[in-house]
């Protein structure tokens, strides 16, 4: 796995893993941090707390994973992700964070844990077809993970002829 890391990602992994306190796992008690720095991140307005309960409900029910960061220095939570994975399987689903460059050593710890629960493969999430400067952005940190990028057709199903 390290060698597909984008050499410039090495030092930065290095410095949040000695920096911050990583945790990790199908755990609701991190599902409430993940919560928690999701909150602080998003915009005013938010999301509906329907969407954490259903997200909770996919850790519980034994397909989420979450990951956060502790910055042990100023006592908070700083970064997470959420990942939903089944069987061979894996999504990265969203990685909410307070500080820059927290996210590489949370998805390489992600990488090291998907790899022990038997995961074959994990989707990082795609550009879409008229890509925004932050979609840009995005994509160039996922990327520096390795693996393959793919192409995948969208089918529209035309709700008006069923």
């Amino acid at each position: 796995l390290w060698s597909q890391i984008r050499r410039s990602y090495h030092a930065l992994i290095h410095r949040g893993e000695r920096t911050y306190a990583i945790e990790i796992g199908p755990i609701l008690d991190l599902f409430d941090c993940y919560e928690d720095v999701h909150k602080r991140s998003c915009s005013p307005r938010g999301r509906p707390q329907a969407t954490y309960d259903i997200q909770r409900q996919v850790v519980s029910g034994g397909h989420g994973l979450v990951a956060v960061a502790f910055d042990r220095e100023n006592d908070e939570w700083i970064s997470a992700a959420y990942v939903i994975y089944d069987g061979p399987w894996a999504y990265y689903a969203s990685g909410p964070t307070l500080r820059p460059n927290v996210q590489h050593a949370i998805q390489w710890k992600i990488l090291q844990a998907l790899k022990d629960y038997g995961v074959m493969h994990y989707e990082l999430g795609y550009l879409p077809e008229h890509p925004t400067a932050k979609d840009h952005n995005i994509q160039g940190f996922k990327t520096g993970f390795g693996g393959t990028d793919w192409t995948q057709e969208i089918h529209d199903v035309e709700l008006s002829a069923l």
